[in-house]
């Protein structure tokens, strides 16, 4: 083998590797600022929390940079994937498990979101912005409060209470979320997927209750300050849902491996693990959050829009498969002018 060969085997080797500690290193710092937020903030700075609140908004801002944590787990990628003796789980799925508690929403339900998300990415279930003309007047306005409503909070609002509603008798929740998203075809393929599967029922039931318990005991801690702790989950609502689907919005549709690469200062992109090299880690979802970069550079790729330009287009709302056609074609003449 050459010395050329050589380096070059090393350098993917090197690409594709899990760096375990840095991971555990961002479990740990989120479990720590989780645990200040819902506890140790109302038992050591009130009655009296001043100029304190502002850290609550910090740490609410780092809402992005758990979730990206949490879906190096959805794809195996935060810990060893092998099963751990008596616990029968690995310990990438514990560590998801307690990142999911964390963020609010447990691992087996986001993580079947997440995968389904994959398979159905742009096609016909999944375009989250594009209607068909053939929606009367009134079908448009619901689609976009629908679509308004999931951008500006709603998601991380679903996120979170859906998943305590697995605690009522199957009998009752599963048709009962199957009326309620009837007009969506991925919630209809995720709750299916859920139903099917005894484990991940059960799964969701125990996180969901931790979740639930944690914030009650927490509302409880605040008591008459509990505007903290709902600021808090506000901000984390607008942030998950608002930056959720930038990566995708006005994107080709029919193409699953499709998403955006975008742009943002290089010191950024680390505090959400290289999560705006979105186009690269679709096309290779199994890859870690830092080779995602390398990736990147190796193929000697442009960047296809702004990351905040990208997440603030969001909010001119919903289009017909024509206006996408239109904004795709502009898109294209501008980046032929760049180059």
């Amino acid at each position: 083998m050459s010395i050329d060969q050589e380096q070059m085997d090393d350098r993917i080797v090197r690409a594709v590797a899990v760096n375990y500690p840095v991971n555990y290193l961002l479990c740990l710092a989120h479990v720590a600022l989780t645990v200040f937020v819902l506890f140790l903030f109302p038992l050591l700075l009130l009655p009296n929390p001043g100029a304190a609140v502002w850290m609550v908004i910090a740490i609410s801002c780092t809402s992005n940079s758990l979730f990206s944590v949490f879906h190096e787990a959805i794809h195996r990628s935060l810990a060893p994937t092998t099963r751990l003796p008596l616990l029968g789980l690995s310990l990438n799925d514990l560590l998801g498990r307690v990142v999911g508690i964390c963020f609010g929403s447990p691992f087996d339900f986001v993580a079947t979101a997440h995968v389904t998300h994959h398979s159905v990415n742009r096609t016909q279930d999944e375009h989250l912005e594009v209607y068909d003309t053939s929606l009367t007047a009134a079908e448009r306005r619901s689609f976009a409060i629908g679509y308004y409503f999931f951008l500006l909070g709603g998601l991380y609002k679903a996120e979170l209470i859906v998943p305590m509603l697995f605690w009522l008798p199957r009998s009752i929740v599963q048709p009962m979320l199957t009326k309620a998203f009837e007009a969506d075809p991925m919630a209809n393929v995720v709750l299916r997927r859920i139903f099917r599967s005894p484990y991940h029922f059960r799964a969701i039931r125990i996180d969901a209750s931790i979740i639930f318990a944690a914030i009650a005991a927490s509302a409880v801690l605040y008591g008459r300050y509990w505007w903290i702790l709902a600021i808090h989950f506000l901000i984390r609502a607008f942030l998950i849902s608002f930056l959720d689907y930038l990566y995708h919005y006005g994107s080709p549709l029919g193409d699953r491996l499709h998403g955006y690469n975008l742009r943002l200062p290089r010191w950024l992109s680390p505090v959400i693990l290289n999560f705006n090299y979105h186009g690269i880690h679709h096309r290779f979802p199994a890859l870690p959050w830092r080779s995602l970069e390398r990736v990147f550079v190796d193929e000697a790729l442009v960047f296809d829009n702004d990351y905040v330009t990208q997440a603030v287009s969001q909010l001119k709302g919903p289009m017909t498969r024509e206006g996408l056609e239109r904004l795709l074609e502009k898109r294209r003449l501008n980046q032929s002018r760049m180059l």
